[in-house]
């Protein structure tokens, strides 16, 4: 387990991009609060698909929201990133040791880290300095959310002990007795057969469906999850192509 030297709870930041009241959240902040101090600053509304998406050139409200659970959160009407600057910026009191987001309904594997706005959170986290970690379960895996977010909760003690990543974790949303495994493994690809569908004379609504990438090898997140395994991906801030920037400073 990881805390403080010490032996003092750790104080979690917790958000999302599926809003406040998503039971992702609630339910990983219940599972989290038996060991540590949790504050939830979260999203008014859903923000999925956001990624780093930023609030500028118009105010964001944030106030204190009273929930059955007891557990102290704040609704900002704003992206995921405001959440994460936010807290850092106006909770002074709360010093944070981490941030976690999620647990997001629906997948954030492969290439989709690039418009998640649960990997953005966490992203953020890391940017301000922060130990960070972003969790997600597939759609309509609600029923096993309890098992989800304690497992969760686990995996925090155990990801913390690590520097400078962001620890992008996905379950695969089967019964917890028919889960495979876990891989460390590198992020794949995902693609999509998208489509825009008219929905009136100058208005069009995306959809589609997901395609199983002829791009990827088989150690990758996105065929991993497919298989049955939680698969947990450390992902970097910097953003850098190394490979090509040796090659032109050449």
């Amino acid at each position: 387990m990881y805390i403080k030297k010490g032996g003092e709870k750790l104080n979690l930041l917790l958000t999302n991009d599926d809003g406040v009241n998503a039971i992702g959240v609630r339910k990983l902040a219940k599972a989290l609060s038996k060991k540590h101090n949790v504050i939830i600053v979260a999203p008014n509304s859903n923000c999925s698909g956001f990624s780093q998406s930023l609030t500028v050139r118009k105010t964001i409200t944030f106030k204190k929201t009273v929930f059955d659970d007891g557990i102290e959160s704040y609704t900002v009407c704003g992206t995921p990133t405001d959440c994460v600057k936010i807290a850092h910026h106006l909770l002074k009191d709360f010093k944070i040791d981490a941030v976690i987001s999620g647990i997001n309904d629906g997948f954030n594997i492969g290439t989709d880290v690039f418009y998640s706005g649960t990997v953005a959170a966490a992203t953020e986290g890391a940017i301000l300095g922060y130990k960070a970690i972003a969790f997600s379960i597939p759609y309509n895996a609600e029923e096993y959310i309890d098992f989800y977010a304690q497992k969760s909760a686990d995996f925090v003690d155990e990801l913390l002990n690590f520097d400078n990543t962001v620890w992008n974790v996905n379950f695969p949303g089967c019964n917890p007795n028919e889960i495979k495994g876990v891989k460390f493994t590198p992020v794949g690809v995902v693609e999509y057969a998208d489509r825009y569908e008219k929905t009136g004379e100058n208005s069009y609504f995306l959809t589609g469906e997901l395609i199983r990438s002829k791009k990827n090898n088989p150690d990758c997140d996105s065929e991993h999850i497919l298989n049955g395994f939680i698969t947990i991906s450390p992902i970097s801030t910097d953003k850098t192509d190394y490979k090509i920037l040796k090659t032109v400073q050449k």
